[in-house]
């Protein structure tokens, strides 16, 4: 009776250490695909980071050249591929908004840029895009200037900075030489490179001035 006990108490021994063994095995095979899972994952992200900064880097580069049509798909793709900073693609996409006169789809862009809570450093850009949007026109008479201060003290890069001092100068030399500024800083600026001709245009008054006797 006593080895009768003995022989089934190690019988039962082998079948656990058997099952643990399995149990181990069927837990380190786990583990394997869950880091194999997770290393694919990963190298897929960045995979799709990296195509997207190429896209973005594209859009820059189309933007440019006055590509506005290819910059802006280059701008929406990089956006939907995960870039980590977004917001400054959404600003670019303004850009393209603007060149190619999407005014309708400027103001939506920018009211849902506005509503959004993860600007960080791009807080004051944006409200300066609600002021241009101001500019643009929507069928009501308002005056921006209120949301360009408001944008300059929420702090903008140098060229923009620059650009909406312009936009706020209190005379024409003045504003000339913000927007001189501005080109200094981004040569590619295009609203400051855009106003700069309308600032250094001779008003009909002035030449009557100069030549008044």
């Amino acid at each position: 009776m006593a080895a009768l006990f003995v022989t089934l108490t190690a019988a039962l021994a082998i079948g656990l250490a058997v099952v643990n063994a399995e149990e181990a095995k069927t837990r380190a095979a786990l583990t394997r695909a869950r880091q194999e899972t997770e290393r694919a994952e990963k190298a897929e992200k960045g995979l799709r980071i990296e195509l997207a900064h190429t896209s973005a880097s594209a859009a820059r580069l189309a933007a440019q050249r006055g590509q506005w049509k290819d910059a802006l798909g280059h701008y929406q793709k990089a956006i939907e591929l995960g870039h980590e900073d977004d917001v400054a693609l959404w600003l670019g996409v303004l850009e393209c908004r603007r060149a190619m006169y999407q005014y309708r789809a400027f103001r939506e862009d920018v009211k849902r840029l506005e509503e959004r809570n993860d600007l960080g450093e791009h807080r004051g850009e944006v409200r300066l895009m609600r002021a241009v949007a101001e500019l643009a026109g929507s069928g009501e008479k308002v005056d921006p200037t209120a949301t360009i201060k408001a944008a300059i003290d929420l702090k903008l890069p140098p060229a923009e900075d620059a650009y909406a001092h312009a936009l706020v100068a209190p005379d024409i030399p003045t504003a000339i030489t913000r927007l001189q500024v501005a080109l200094s800083h981004d040569p590619h600026h295009r609203r400051g490179a855009g106003v700069a001709p309308l600032f250094c245009r001779p008003r009909a008054g002035n030449a009557r001035r100069r030549h008044a006797p």
